[in-house]
């Protein structure tokens, strides 16, 4: 009887730890939501929970110095700098770069693509006005010749005889951003272009005049440059 009687105790005692158990996490999951820093929650937790919660902690502080390393590498700098080497100069994958990049450009961040590497916009000096004419199929091909020699299209307007001058802006940066634009073009939404039989006019910035000068070269030899 004495035996049985222990085991009952100690059935009981198990349930009252399970018990408390479940109220402590409960507790952590509440201060969780209400705010409570991650600093006291690491204090009130310990074992696995514990560890998690301090390498959670660790790789954003991680991830925050890096993408701060990025932009001091792109600020120092005067040439664009690829995902790869930026990489490499880091420790991590090409692909991370990128997700940083991203994560960067999300918050805000001037960062510009080219087909050399990423570049801080507020370098881009340089600008010009480039005249062309082509078709509307051929509004894609001529987007993405520019943004991959470096340039960005701030804009496209046209000058028509009654309306005057009509302009919309654009911040064409990256292929993806072209290929953007022209999925959006259908339908009821056609090319400004179309308003002066193909001829408009594009403001590009780039790091340098002998980037806009590859650029126009490129527009001339593809048969989009108009010579004014």
């Amino acid at each position: 009887m004495r035996g049985f009687a222990e085991s009952k105790k100690e059935k009981k005692r198990r349930k009252g730890n399970r018990a408390k158990g479940n109220r402590t996490k409960v507790f952590c999951a509440e201060k969780t939501r209400k705010g409570l820093s991650a600093e006291n929650l690491i204090r009130q937790n310990k074992g696995p929970e514990r560890r998690k919660i301090m390498e959670d902690q660790i790789g954003k502080m991680e991830r925050e110095k890096r993408r701060d390393r990025i932009l001091s590498a792109l600020g120092a700098g005067n040439e664009p700098q690829s995902a790869g080497a930026l990489g490499d100069r880091f420790g991590v994958s090409r692909q991370v770069i990128v997700q940083d990049i991203a994560l960067l450009r999300a918050a805000g961040v001037p960062i510009v693509s080219t087909n050399r590497g990423y570049i801080l916009a507020s370098r881009r000096q340089a600008a010009r006005i480039f005249k062309v004419r082509h078709t509307e199929a051929e509004v894609g091909e001529e987007l993405e010749l520019i943004v991959s020699l470096g340039g960005v299209v701030k804009n496209v307007f046209v000058n028509h005889r009654v309306y005057g001058h009509i302009e919309a802006e654009l911040n064409i940066e990256t292929r993806v951003h072209a290929a953007e634009f022209v999925r959006s073009l259908g339908g009821a939404s056609r090319p400004l272009m179309l308003v002066t039989e193909g001829y408009h006019y594009h403001t590009v910035v780039a790091p340098d005049e002998e980037t806009l000068d590859r650029i126009g070269f490129a527009l001339k030899e593809r048969g989009f440059l108009v010579e004014q």
